[in-house]
């Protein structure tokens, strides 16, 4: 197995993540499980973004 496609993710979920504690004053956790929700395009609407 190669690590790259993997480490890419979650490097993607950290990068996203940040940028959603910085721009929506969410809680990192909040933001990673956003990222998550909206990656997959499951689409919960507990979190919506309000920028």
């Amino acid at each position: 197995l190669h690590p790259g496609p993997s480490l890419l993710l979650l490097l993607l979920h950290a990068v996203c993540g940040a940028l959603f504690v910085a721009v929506e004053s969410w809680s990192f956790l909040d933001s990673i499980y956003f990222t998550s929700v909206a990656l997959t395009t499951v689409g919960y609407g507990d979190l919506t973004p309000q920028t």
